[in-house]
């Protein structure tokens, strides 16, 4: 089933254009210590004196791949075909990927079931399509902020997938990108304009980049995403929480095709436009933004303390209107840090015992510095050698904060 899939997907995106790999014209192997590596001397894509690898046949386990090859220097991973598959052999658990690498074109660790961890360097600039398509081990996956695009379903079916880090050089991710992953969050940098979809005829339902995600209950989205194309969101029974940083994008209904929608609520950023699309399908909470984060281990709410009268709120069915005053929460100090030095420290000075460490998140792309508030004083310092640490605040704008100790976790939160 899943390589009838695969297939048809193939046929839908030749219509696009071929990979930069289809075009490359011979072959021949090279060997060391981890096995054969086959490869190709790249044409007119790639500069004189580069190689694509096209297929690594090996003992497996731990595999770092070469960055030069009889010369030539590794810049893509990749089919020599277009029907080619499974150029990384299946056994391999982990893979190095060498700076050299600056695409990770077509299929290049498609059906690696065994592959528990890749590194990417920040050399590559494209993933693209159906590149760790059915790596099931897979389960965290950090992209460099030199990538600029994520393709076609280049996670789809990664089912152990829970974390992914993606990079502020990310302008668009695919359709099907991270489709049945098992994300429970996922942050969309600024930088990214659109969040891939669509529709067709040959396969049921949707495209969407997150489709069949069943653990996904939040996403941050940044101000730069403009388009969220058709079923991005299908199929996500447990999306609770959207936290949008900028003006509406172009979406319509279809995105939370088949989602709870009456669980879903969009948090947007005060003076920001254009959601009324949105409020005829799921809860919609302007002013103040909620900025979600963790703090040892329990989630963390802190919000403007001006401008509201600062009662939190909490329901499982935002629709019912079942909100109920949260009582069991633990105040924290926060603070926004606009003001302090690139080179700055922080720590908390108690009057004795243990001393936990600050945490850090942001808000509208600030950085926010939170705290314990009983006991502990902030302090800030510009060098630890000899550290000059003082009791003034690093300036910006004050928060409150609350630590949410056992709200259920479909719970959304307001201020009322």
């Amino acid at each position: 089933m899943k390589f009838m899939q695969t297939k048809i997907q193939i046929l839908l995106l030749m219509m696009a254009g071929l990979s930069s790999a289809v075009q490359a014209q011979s072959y021949t192997s090279y060997t060391n210590s981890y096995g054969i590596w086959y490869y190709s001397p790249n044409g007119n894509n790639y500069s004189n004196g580069t190689c694509t690898v096209t297929r690594y046949i090996g003992s497996g386990g731990a595999v770092i791949i070469p960055d030069t090859i009889n010369g030539l220097t590794v810049v893509n991973i990749g089919v020599e075909y277009t029907f080619d598959t499974n150029v990384i052999d299946p056994s391999v658990t982990q893979v190095t990927i060498p700076d050299s690498v600056i695409n990770i074109d077509w299929y290049a660790f498609w059906d690696c079931t065994n592959l528990t961890a890749v590194i990417i360097p920040d050399s590559v600039t494209n993933i693209d399509v159906a590149a760790f398509q059915y790596c099931y081990s897979l389960t965290n996956v950090v992209i460099p902020d030199s990538v600029i695009s994520i393709g076609t379903a280049a996670f789809d079916s990664c089912t152990n997938l829970n974390s992914v880090t993606i990079g502020n050089g990310v302008t668009s991710i695919g359709q099907l990108a991270f489709a049945f992953c098992s994300l429970t969050n996922i942050v969309i940098p600024d930088s990214v304009t659109l969040i891939g979809g669509g529709e067709t005829i040959v396969l049921i339902g949707g495209l969407g980049a997150f489709k069949g995600c069943d653990s996904l209950a939040s996403i941050t989205i940044g101000s730069g995403v403009a388009n969220i194309e058709d079923y991005a969101f299908q199929f996500c029974p447990a999306l609770t929480s959207l936290f949008f940083q900028g003006n509406a994008p172009t979406a319509d209904s279809t995105i939370f095709d088949s989602d709870n929608v009456t669980n879903i609520t969009v948090y947007t950023a005060p003076g920001t436009t254009g959601w009324d699309n949105f409020a005829s399908t799921v809860g919609v909470v302007t002013a103040p933004q909620f900025g979600s984060t963790a703090y040892g281990g329990l989630p963390l709410l802190f919000y403007p303390p001006s401008g509201t009268n600062n009662t939190l709120q909490l329901s499982t069915n935002p629709a019912a209107g079942n909100w109920s005053t949260v009582s069991n929460a633990v105040a924290l100090a926060a603070v926004q840090l606009t003001n302090v030095t690139g080179s700055a420290f922080f720590r908390l000075q108690g009057s004795g015992g243990s001393v936990p460490s600050p945490g850090l998140s942001s808000y509208f792309s600030q950085l926010v510095l939170w705290y314990p508030t009983n006991g502990y004083a902030l302090q800030t310092a510009t060098q630890l050698a000899a550290p000059d640490w003082t009791s003034a605040a690093p300036g910006g704008n004050a928060f409150l904060a609350w630590q949410i100790t056992n709200a259920p976790p479909n719970a959304v939160f307001r201020l009322h």
